[in-house]
């Protein structure tokens, strides 16, 4: 029994020795790392790593024997680094490099209890920008839709979100964000006032090229137009003509034209609203011309008088111009009376 207890203290003691020399021999070794830098998450200023920037750095690390095994047993080690606006700010925009040694050397998630002894190369080139907010205007192109009200925004401005090393490339050449209305008014009622919702995307176009902003305030905004009727036209071979005259002047008087076999009808063209003028092409719906003859002592002394003739045209219908309509000339004989019972 004592010799079991004496192996027993032997193992236990033997154990804490190997554990002990764990804790106090220190190792270094060389890790593959990639970095990616980048500003403080919603700050207002932005970091990128260079064109020119590696891609993969050597950091030297040490430390216990088990840490340093467990670091070099994952491969490479990805990393990322953020730069405080407060760090940052009060610098002027543009290339950055970046003491890779002392900025590593607190990020414990990636390297744990090993020190960052150094980092091949030393620096990361890098870039810093800021991002700024600027007003910018709104444009409408109308697109190929036909337009009886123009389109245009309620609001003709709003707040883009931009960097401001891209808002000092193009502030001189016309930067504006356009709305393609055709997209929104395409297929929409005619003749008709249309409101719309019209969503603001961060792309600003300028006289030199396209741009892209982070974010644009607002989001949406009222677009508003009028499409023009679409119009379309029919000829109308036989149209009748309809003499309107008073019954007491149609007793008294008979018409009489001064050319020789009058037309009876008229053919016509017409434009305009699609399905009025689809009706009266199809014969779904008269018209006629009408010749109306007043006063009969216009006429007086027998001469004749020129009418032209009136069409009963529905609403949103009308005449193509510049189409020969005959006129009439007219006059009226008066209607030999009968004799009345006392011979006058």
């Amino acid at each position: 029994m004592q010799q079991l207890r004496l192996l027993s203290t032997t193992a236990l003691l033997t154990g804490f020795i190997w554990v002990s020399a764990d804790q106090l021999v220190t190792e270094t070794a060389d890790l593959p790392v990639t970095i990616v830098v980048r500003g403080e998450p919603n700050g207002k200023m932005v970091v990128s790593a260079a064109e020119s920037a590696s891609e993969t750095f050597t950091v030297s690390v040490s430390g216990r024997q088990a840490d340093v095994a467990a670091l070099r047993d994952g491969g490479t080690i990805p990393v990322v680094l953020t730069l405080r606006d407060e760090a940052i700010q009060t610098r002027g925009l543009g290339p950055l490099n970046v003491p890779l040694r002392d900025a590593l050397r607190h990020m414990t998630s990636a390297f744990g209890d090993c020190v960052i002894e150094s980092v091949k190369p030393p620096t990361l080139a890098a870039v810093i920008d800021r991002l700024i907010d600027v007003e910018v205007p709104v444009r409408v192109r109308p697109g190929s839709v036909e337009y009886a009200v123009e389109p245009r925004v309620d609001q003709d401005t709003v707040t883009v979100t931009i960097l401001q090393s891209t808002y000092a490339d193009i502030e001189a050449s016309n930067p504006r964000i356009m709305l393609d209305a055709e997209s929104y008014f395409k297929n929409q009622p005619e003749d008709e006032p249309i409101k719309l919702s019209a969503r603001v995307e961060p792309t600003i176009e300028t006289d030199q090229g396209t741009y892209s902003a982070v974010e644009v305030t607002p989001e949406t905004v009222t677009l508003r137009a009028t499409l023009r009727r679409h119009l379309t036209q029919a000829t109308i071979q036989a149209v009748p003509i309809k003499f309107q005259l008073s019954p007491n002047i149609h007793r008294q008087y008979s018409i009489e034209f001064r050319q020789e076999n009058p037309d009876e009808t008229l053919r016509i063209t017409v434009i305009g609203i699609p399905e009025e003028v689809d009706r009266l092409a199809s014969g779904e719906r008269k018209t006629f011309a009408v010749i109306a003859i007043g006063n009969p002592g216009t006429l007086a002394g027998g001469s004749y008088d020129f009418y032209e003739p009136q069409f009963n045209l529905p609403a949103g219908v009308r005449l193509v111009e510049d189409q020969a309509i005959p006129s009439f000339e007219i006059r009226l004989v008066p209607r030999e009376q009968p004799a009345t019972a006392d011979g006058n």
